[in-house]
């Protein structure tokens, strides 16, 4: 009778993009364009362990990791609260993405809600060389819904979204003038050229204006955020 042979992992490598779907349990993946080898337990492939990471980015590395983008720069100053003290006022904060992804949702972040509703959008960075996002296209904006939530986070769903690295701007709009959220302020961000601005909507609260209008610059921006679909 012929012995059995031992037949150890399936081990496969390549992209990540081109990762097989997983299913079949203690099988192995070898990402080298992010330098990280994958399980699959049969539902997911989990990350198990990285190699040198010569050439390959902080964002390429971590990008399985992350659910959501956040607006820059953090506040760490503590709890501080914006008011949406304007209706039809656009409040538009800085997003850094720092790799390819699908978005799938846009976050609003909340301290606490009055009745009414809210829009987002997403605009371009329009000039690099002073980042701004004056000019430049609206990429996605959800419709209005009502606004939910007491310190928690408001999920809004856009259509999916391709966004490559690079600076972006959040914006969130509300109908009323007293909801606030959580908001970002520091000297940081009031001496950067990455710092927040508003417009205020020509006939009041309604789709976001595209491209983007002139801005008035403002050093209080509201936390928002972004989520991410996939990678890539």
């Amino acid at each position: 009778m012929p012995e059995a042979e031992a037949v150890g992992p399936l081990i496969q490598s390549g992209t990540l993009a081109n990762r097989p779907v997983a299913g079949i349990v203690n099988s192995y993946y070898w990402a080298t364009d992010v330098q990280m080898l994958y399980r699959d337990n049969g539902v997911i492939w989990e990350p198990v362990a990285h190699g040198n990471l010569g050439g390959v980015t902080f964002g390429q590395h971590h990008a399985h990791y992350y659910k959501y983008l956040k607006t820059y720069p953090f506040d760490s100053s503590g709890l501080n609260l914006l008011t949406l003290d304007t209706a039809g006022r656009a409040f538009l904060a800085p997003l850094e993405v720092p790799f390819r992804c699908t978005l799938d949702r846009l976050v609003a972040i909340w301290a606490d809600v009055t009745a009414g509703n809210v829009r987002m959008g997403l605009y371009v960075n329009n000039t690099v060389a002073v980042n701004t996002p004056v000019g430049g296209a609206l990429v996605v904006e959800t419709a209005s819904v009502a606004k939910t939530g007491t310190y928690r986070t408001q999920e809004i769903t856009i259509s999916n979204i391709v966004v490559d690295p690079g600076f972006y701007f959040l914006a969130i709009m509300s109908d009323e003038t007293t909801s606030r959220c959580p908001m970002c302020w520091s000297p940081f961000l009031q001496q950067s050229i990455m710092i927040g601005a508003i417009y205020d909507r020509f006939g009041g609260y309604g789709p976001f204006t595209n491209p983007c209008p002139a801005l008035a610059a403002y050093d209080e921006v509201p936390d928002q955020a972004a989520r991410i679909a996939s990678i890539p």
